[in-house]
Parts: C-alpha cells; structure tokens; sequence
C-alpha cells in the first residue's frame, strides 16, 4: 500500500518550521528529509534524519553557485544536498520524508523542484511506501497541487502537529 500525502499550509512566519521542527523531534516513527529553519536571522538547511544544521542562505558575496529568489539568496550545495538526504531517506526506507518548503522556487521548476519529483514519482510506483509531509507555501499552493500533479492528500495546519498523525488521517 502506497504512503499518504500531508501538506501543512499557514501564513508565512506562522510557526509551521518550528512546529514541524518539534514534532521530527518527538515522533515515534522514522523521519527523513529537510527542514529550512530561520535561526540567527539566516535560513538553515536541517537535516531531520540525522539531525544536522548545514549552512543554506549565504550572503550576495559568496562565492560559490547561488540561487535568488526575492531578497534571499541560498547556495545552490545546499540544494544538491537537500537530495542526499532525500535519497538517504529512501534508501533507508523511512516512514516520513518531509519536504520544507516548497513555493515559488519550486513553482518555476527550481529549487526542491526535483526532490519534490522524486518522491512523489517514488511513491506513486510504490517504490517509496511512507507518507510524505509537505510544507507548501500559501501563495503558491494551487499552482504547486497542479504543477506537481498532486491529487489526493490530507492539508494540515500547524495545530495538528499537535496531535498524533493517527488522528490526521480525519482531516
């Protein structure tokens, strides 16, 4: 039997990273994938399976390959490493991947774009058999739900972070 779609949505800066954070922490399952948390100002790359911090958002001046989206720019290693940890998640055959944050990057084939591919196109040929997590941005969700061609899934919103993802299921 195939894994379920999650996606959390909510306002920006409404807490979904943080929630989410805690909730990887606390789980009694297998989690793998990523996390971009805010900390000091600058967005990390969070490794849930191995619970790892990497560096992400980089100044202009950085001198390695960058990708821009508004008044972030991240480097493009962080990226490339986003898909390691998708493919360690895989291969170690987690219950959850979770995949934070997909918008407008994503919407323009960029960014996790092809993460994103990948473990949907995995899941839907059974080859991934755990339930996927999503943190799509608001502004983007219709486009991304078409784009990615995303049918059937649970929304979440924070709040049922806080609850056991046996009672998600009911949403």
């Amino acid at each position: 039997m195939s894994g379920i779609i999650y996606i959390l949505t909510g306002p920006v800066r409404h807490g979904k990273t943080t929630h989410l954070f805690h909730w990887t922490t606390v789980a009694d399952r297998s989690i793998g994938g990523f996390l971009c948390p805010d900390l000091g100002g600058k967005r990390m790359l969070y490794d849930v399976f191995n619970r790892r911090y990497h560096p992400f958002e980089v100044r202009a001046s950085y001198r390695g390959e960058t990708v821009r989206v508004g008044r972030f720019c991240f480097s493009q290693a962080g990226f490339d490493l986003a898909h390691v940890m998708i493919d360690e998640a895989i291969r170690k055959k987690t219950d959850w991947i979770v995949l934070d944050e997909i918008g407008l990057l994503e919407s323009k084939n960029l960014g996790f774009a092809s993460c994103l591919e990948k473990v949907l196109r995995l899941q839907k040929s059974h080859a991934y058999l755990g339930d996927l997590l999503l943190v799509i941005r608001l502004s983007c969700f219709q486009d991304i739900i078409s784009q990615f061609g995303i049918e059937m899934y649970h929304r979440l919103t924070v709040d049922h972070l806080l609850r056991s993802p046996s009672e998600w299921k009911s949403v």
